[in-house]
């Protein structure tokens, strides 16, 4: 080292002017945030939030929020509660420093739907807990990419092709059923989401990427849907500790290790359909068939500068159709069934519905020109959608400061849009909790805020989306309730869940049941199955004859060869 004649290092002047900068920007960097922080508290403090003695200076808000989705979605529906008059907005802190701004209310949301605003994928965004997942497909993606991606694949969600796939569902529909009615010797029971998540991966694998699985024919675990239903167990899991909202702490944890351990997983399962597809079209080239499907739409696509998707892009497409398509129909056909089961009179008026399409025709095949003509059916379905929507919260990332309810939000925070809490709005819906289809009979959806209901968001592609869903819900119901018949069992009510066990002991009965609870809103029913006698009724209000009274409080399915005549205790 060189010193100088004094004896003094020539550089120590330049290092105390770098360490003087340096503290100088620390400072202020250190006010300006504090400022921040100052005058977001300021700013939110008029809104409906959780009292001091549940905040914390470290975990915010985020150590009161229950484990499981049960407890979950209740605590969010007190937290709406805290809302009075025209609060139409409460506040959630997930740390110290970060409001999850929670929306419950149609004439808040619309104020967010009608943005372009992307989806909170960066630091402590709600979104960013899937990202290595989903990567930034249709669904997370923003800006220019967002608009790209839907312009290449909307095509996809065309009625013409959508039309097309109607006897892929028909087969789906009966495979499922004949699954269902093979438990009818054995008396065993079993779990209502399974079959129904296999159903609509089989139909989904077939419809859109043209794979044959036989996954409901073999009856074995599939390894897709054991990860993805792990994975969401880990997010849900992920989301409660402010520390695993960091990457790297997280890919450190046994969490993480597993979380992204199946992430490979998934991602290898999509990247072998594309591969195979791009071999089979190298060597037999494009299969000529009227319709594409979603991948052949994904290799094809173009943007206007003559660019396709990489493979990147198409594993990302691949992997957020295969989740938002197989997650969100399962759950719905699974609640609806439920319900129905609940409400004997509206799955009786179900099921003449669909009779009467049925009278006179040689097989049992719901055709597309059916879809318009079950009107109790199509209100049931978005009476249980509302009840139980398949995806109760969506998140926006909000740029620039904006005005929401007379509270100037700033930009760069995180808007939660609670689909759940809006649909059982006291303030909205008269008797929110009690299932009450006509709510959208015609005449009643006629002067109704569009933004009221939506189980599947809202924006620029809502109805062709929701559309597409709706109609796929319709024609595996409509077949379902032709071949099933639900009667409410009080002695065994099984949740189920992907997040923890516990064994209930029931009133009624001295077996305990295995009881699992997920999201909340995926209560699933376990199903046992007898054979009865062709042509033995059904009994009600305690008529005496053959055949089992109502006051048995067995929750059934009977499944007709013909009529019904298998019963199935859901």
């Amino acid at each position: 080292m060189v010193f100088d004649a004094s004896g003094a290092w020539p550089g120590w002047g330049l290092l105390k002017t770098a360490v003087t900068v340096g503290l100088a920007v620390l400072v202020y960097k250190l006010i300006v945030f504090t400022l921040r922080i100052r005058s977001l508290y300021k700013a939110l403090e008029s809104c409906p939030q959780l009292d001091r003695e549940n905040f914390s200076w470290i975990h915010g808000n985020l150590h009161k929020l229950p484990a499981d989705g049960e407890a979950r979605l209740q605590f969010f529906e007190k937290l709406r509660n805290l809302s009075n008059g025209g609060d139409k907005m409460t506040i959630f802190w997930v740390g110290p420093f970060t409001p999850r701004i929670i929306l419950h209310h149609p004439d808040t949301m619309k104020e967010v739907f009608h943005t372009a605003d992307p989806k909170p994928i960066g630091f402590m965004g709600a979104y960013n807990l899937v990202l290595p997942w989903l990567g930034e497909g249709l669904l997370l993606s923003g800006g220019p990419r967002w608009a790209r991606s839907r312009r290449l694949l909307t095509p996809a969600f065309h009625f013409e092709i959508l039309r097309s796939y109607i006897s892929v569902f028909n087969d789906g529909s009966r495979q499922f059923l004949a699954n269902i009615d093979s438990y009818a010797d054995s008396g065993k029971s079993f779990e209502l989401f399974g079959p129904v998540s296999l159903c609509a991966l089989d139909v989904l694998l077939r419809c859109a990427l043209s794979q044959e699985t036989n996954c409901q024919v073999s009856k074995e675990t599939v390894p897709y849907v054991t990860a993805v239903n792990e994975m969401a167990t880990l997010v849900l899991q992920r989301t409660r500790t402010i520390w695993m909202y960091s990457d790297f702490l997280f890919g450190l944890s046994n969490t993480g290790k597993k979380f992204l351990r199946h992430c490979d997983y998934v991602h290898k399962f999509a990247q072998d359909i594309i591969r195979k597809r791009k071999e089979s079209i190298k060597i037999q080239g494009q299969v000529n068939r009227k319709y594409l499907d979603f991948l052949d739409i994904l290799l094809t696509a173009r943007d206007k500068n003559g660019d396709g998707l990489t493979d990147i892009e198409m594993q990302n497409e691949v992997d957020t159709f295969l989740f938002a398509g197989h997650d969100t129909t399962t759950s719905a056909i699974s609640w609806i069934i439920y319900t129905l089961a609940q409400h004997q009179d509206y799955q009786e008026r179900v099921f003449l519905e669909v009779e009467e399409l049925m009278t006179g025709r040689g097989n049992e095949e719901v055709l597309w020109e059916d879809l318009n003509r079950i009107p109790v059916l199509t209100m049931c379905i978005k009476e249980c959608m509302r009840l139980h929507p398949p995806v109760p919260f969506i998140g926006r990332l909000i740029e620039e400061d904006r005005k929401i309810n007379g509270v100037i939000i700033p930009g760069g925070h995180n808007i939660t849009l609670n689909i759940y809490n809006l649909h059982r709005n006291p303030d909205l819906w008269d008797k929110p909790l009690e299932f009450i289809p006509e709510r959208f009979s015609k005449e009643n959806i006629t002067d109704r805020d569009p933004f009221l209901y939506t189980p599947f968001a809202a924006g620029p592609s809502k109805a062709r989306f929701e559309s597409a869903i709706n109609d796929a819900l319709r024609r595996s119901i409509s077949r379902a309730m032709y071949q099933l018949e639900n009667i409410p069992e009080e002695k065994s009510v099984y949740w189920h869940a992907r997040f923890f066990r516990e064994a209930l002991q029931t009133e009624h009965s001295n077996r305990k049941l295995d009881a699992m609870k997920d999201m909340g809103h995926r209560e699933r029913v376990p199903c046992s199955v007898r054979q009865l006698p062709r042509g033995q009724k059904k009994l009600r209000n305690g008529d005496e004859g053959t055949g089992w009274n109502q006051s048995d409080r067995f929750t059934e399915v009977v499944m007709p060869h013909g009529r019904r005549t298998n019963k199935i205790k859901l």
